[in-house]
């Protein structure tokens, strides 16, 4: 099995790395993987309780405190960062990507295709809609993992009590090995 290396300040040099032959540790935190978890201990990582701080790896299943993150040690990783949800949420990303094609021009951005973040967004929706009926796919603001996603051909399919993204559909989209994906 290939070593799994934590360096020390993002220096990459072999004299500042820890292997998984070392004794490292990981913990989970208001989640669980069964696959992460197999990865880890098949690595040699050894599971800890969550309430100890000695691990080099923790998984959370929610958003890390500030005071967690200043404390960790230059061999603790976790995986949040502050702020992250200005790119997981679906609504942060899409105004963020707004945001960058306003400035940087839509020659450099204009991969998405047309999105709306409703209900605030609703009346640009529905005219829009007249326009360019066919299939669009309406996604929950904060899901994962394909959660709460619907393709609709029209909008009274949905529900504007909830905050959802809803962008046109693409019929023909680009595949890895034949499947879907995103980031």
């Amino acid at each position: 099995r290939p070593d799994v290396c934590l360096y020390k300040n993002n220096d990459c040099s072999c004299s500042k790395m820890v292997t998984s032959g070392a004794g490292l540790t990981y913990k989970f935190v208001k989640t669980e993987c069964r696959l992460l978890r197999q990865l880890l201990e098949g690595h040699g990582f050894r599971e800890i309780h969550q309430n100890s701080n000695d691990f080099n790896i923790m998984w959370c299943g929610c958003h890390v405190k500030p005071y967690t993150l200043r404390g960790l040690t230059e061999l603790q990783k976790v995986n949040h960062f502050p702020r992250s949800y200005e790119i997981t949420r679906k609504d942060r990303l899409y105004k963020n990507y707004m945001r960058m094609r306003q400035s940087m021009g839509a020659k450099h951005f204009n991969f998405l295709p047309v999105t709306f973040v409703l209900p605030s967004e609703v009346n640009d929706f529905y005219s829009t809609f007249q326009r360019e009926r066919g299939y669009w796919i309406a996604k929950p603001v904060a899901s994962s993992r394909g959660r709460g996603i619907s393709i609709i051909s029209h909008p009274n399919q949905i529900n504007l009590d909830e905050q959802i993204v809803v962008c046109k559909y693409i019929s023909n989209p680009l595949l890895v090995d034949g499947f879907k994906f995103d980031l």
